[in-house]
């Protein structure tokens, strides 16, 4: 599995924790909160990070396009009890094999355990890509330019790859 579908199922567990906590404790205000940042990551980060992989047709796409929709169609659920209306519409209009009538008759998705360790180096690895750009920006050398290397901290290969393309880096 590709280090971002990790962290992104990892981040909506995150996320799906929280807001069932708080509407367990019958705070909708508070429940709503932590949608808004997920859906940011989700379309600034996950899905503007993997745009290359749906392009090609290879396994790692299917991968990426069944993520993708997974996703999706878990939002769709979490919104259900706070955005009846968007919910269902979101929901009709996803091509999945054997939904049911309505987001409303799903059932709620079961909790699950979000692996730290991913969203730690992720979160991390974010804020080198952060930290990169503003130096760049600082120096007045745009991103187009490759800069032959850069020095991070110890991560996995896949997030310094992740890294490497986004400040455009050699090394």
């Amino acid at each position: 599995m590709h280090v971002l579908d990790k962290w992104i199922v990892a981040r909506w567990q995150e996320t799906h924790a929280e807001v069932t906590h708080h509407l367990d404790t019958h705070e909708l205000d508070r429940a709503a909160r932590p949608i808004m940042p997920f859906l940011d990551d989700l379309s600034t980060w996950y899905l503007r990070r993997s745009r290359d992989r749906f392009k090609v047709a290879d396994a790692d796409a299917v991968m990426a396009t069944e993520t993708t929709g997974w996703i999706l169609l878990q939002v769709c659920k979490l919104l259900a009890p706070l955005m009846p209306f968007l919910s269902e519409d979101l929901y009709q209009r996803l091509p999945v094999v054997g939904k049911k009538e309505s987001v409303h008759l799903e059932t709620w998705p079961p909790m699950g355990v979000s692996p730290h360790t991913t969203l730690e180096e992720m979160a991390e690895a974010r804020n080198i890509v952060t930290l990169a750009l503003e130096a760049r920006a600082k120096a007045g050398i745009k991103v187009r330019q490759p800069l032959a290397s850069l020095t991070v901290p110890k991560l996995p290969d896949a997030l310094k790859l992740i890294i490497a393309e986004e400040v455009n880096v050699k090394e």
